[in-house]
């Protein structure tokens, strides 16, 4: 299926018509048009995605080599990781403006650190921040 052959038709006129009305969707085909926009960027070749029409409808997309799902979090949990080591004392505010990513998904990975056992909150609620929790390597030994 491609773009000159393909006719967006609602499986469900009425659903569909709904979720238009509330925002939920975009114009009928919209979704068709940016995976074939937008999965070559983030496949990491020159491929379009291939879309299967039957009973089911169904979207392969294709990936990049050495693909994984957790690397996306992972970088972003050392993105945090780093800016509160070069940063000690910081809120969820700042570290939210200074790397451009909300503050719930700031608090979501703060909280993966934290069950690492990588950083501690040092000081009151209305006046501490985050640091690099420190190890005490004596009692290691």
């Amino acid at each position: 299926m491609t773009e000159e052959n393909f006719k967006p038709f609602p499986k469900n006129p009425s659903i569909s018509k709904v979720f238009r009305e509330i925002t939920y969707s975009e114009e009928l085909g919209s979704g068709f048009r940016k995976l074939n926009e937008y999965v070559p960027l983030y496949s990491g070749k020159n491929v379009h995605p291939e879309f299967i029409d039957g009973d089911m409808f169904k979207i392969i997309v294709p990936l990049y080599e050495n693909y994984s799902a957790d690397e996306g979090i992972n970088e972003g949990i050392n993105d945090v990781f780093d800016f509160i080591s070069q940063n000690p004392g910081c809120r969820v505010p700042k570290i939210s403006a200074e790397l451009d990513i909300p503050e719930k998904t700031v608090e979501r990975r703060i909280k993966k650190l934290k069950e690492e056992n990588k950083i501690e909150y040092v000081g009151s609620n209305k006046t501490g921040g985050y640091r690099i929790k420190k190890i005490d390597l004596e009692a290691k030994l």
